[in-house]
């Protein structure tokens, strides 16, 4: 999402654009020097309005970067656990998930499963990718949904927000009002809340 300075330099940029080249289009019926005048403040009120647009793009990401850093995978590879449900033979039950280097573990009562998320000395893969196939691969065959916001249908990325988390921060549809903020509306893969619904 834009915000309102990056919206305002960019309408400026496009208006100056636009006098420019009326300007231009006049002066090459009429040749009156002040048509040639405008067209030369039109060109350089858009190329700053472009730099302006430019600068507060520039500023939106960075604060977006450090939002995502907060969100930062060393809690999984410390073996942060997280509160999920896991859902099988239609009755719901409490589970936690976590992650040791690249395994990844899930456990309920007594049953307990591991996933190794990526090979040995490989670059690990973004984890919305990994849960996808710890979905695949280890909790279909089980007949194993597993509720947490990675897997509800209100669960979406930006670019910004998979490239600087890696994939683990995501926003929440479901809970946001207006423009997406990381700072209320960004959600871990593995939270879950009340609002859970199965995603595709």
């Amino acid at each position: 999402m834009s915000t309102d300075r990056e919206k305002s330099s960019r309408t400026i940029a496009i208006i100056c654009l636009g006098i420019t080249i009326l300007a231009v289009l006049l002066y090459s019926l009429s040749r009156l020097p002040l048509l040639l005048v405008l067209a030369l403040g039109g060109a350089v009120g858009a190329i700053a309005a472009s730099l302006w647009y430019l600068l507060e793009r520039g500023k939106r990401i960075t604060r977006l970067s450090a939002s995502f850093a907060a969100f930062n995978p060393a809690q999984e590879l410390s073996g942060w656990r997280y509160d999920v449900l896991i859902e099988q033979a239609g009755h719901l039950r409490p589970a936690r998930i976590w992650r040791e280097e690249a395994t990844w573990h899930l456990e309920s009562g007594e049953e307990a499963i591991e996933y190794q998320a990526s090979a040995p000395g490989s670059a690990p893969a973004m984890a919305d990718y990994e849960l996808e196939r710890f979905v695949r691969d280890e909790l279909r065959p089980r007949h194993i949904t597993l509720r947490c916001c990675g897997t509800c249908s209100y669960f979406t990325f930006s670019n910004i927000s998979r490239q600087m988390s890696s994939g683990w921060v995501a926003y929440c549809l479901r809970h946001a009002s207006g423009p997406l903020l990381p700072e209320k509306d960004a959600v871990h893969l593995w939270h879950l809340c009340g609002d859970w619904e199965p995603g595709e």
